[in-house]
């Protein structure tokens, strides 16, 4: 960021410290910020208009814990690295996330969040998940899973 605004990578870290108490306010405001807590979220999701989600897993790098048994909860075999994991929704037609989970260890898999976590989708949702949540079927949801494309055959939706 500090070669994209031509600042010092001191100055864009003050700079985040001082603007995202302000962004994360504007958007509350505008009651733009996605919802964190897993017992809310069916009412969140049934606010929106239709019920087309897609729900996917992210992983953000952090810094390597000095502590041997940290270093094991925080390693992810599947990025190589040391990450903290969240599951998102994302209302499919709006493109707005209706949902972020709390911060997990990089050893959580996206699927053992789901499960912890326990989510309620509105009846008669859809739901479009990847590879990481195999196995994932939450009551009265229509879940996509796309299969792998070949040389035969493009990518399925599902």
């Amino acid at each position: 960021m500090g070669a994209i605004f031509g600042m010092s990578q001191s100055q864009v870290c003050t700079w985040i410290h001082v603007l995202s108490p302000v962004l994360k306010c504007a958007l509350e405001i505008e009651k733009c910020l996605p919802k964190r807590n897993p017992r809310k979220l069916r009412e969140a999701l049934e606010a929106c208009e239709l019920h087309d989600f897609i729900i996917d897993g992210t992983e953000c790098e952090r810094q390597r814990p000095s502590n041997p048994s940290e270093q094991k909860d925080f390693y992810s075999g599947k990025q190589k690295a040391h990450t903290y994991n969240n599951i998102v929704i994302v209302d499919e037609h709006e493109q707005t996330v209706a949902y972020l989970s709390q911060i997990y260890e990089g050893t959580y898999h996206d699927k053992a969040i789901c499960d912890e976590e326990r989510y309620a989708f509105p009846e008669n949702s859809t739901l479009q998940k990847d590879r990481g949540f195999q196995g994932y079927e939450p009551e009265s949801v229509v879940t996509y899973q796309p299969k792998k494309a070949t040389e035969r055959r493009a990518l399925d939706r599902g």
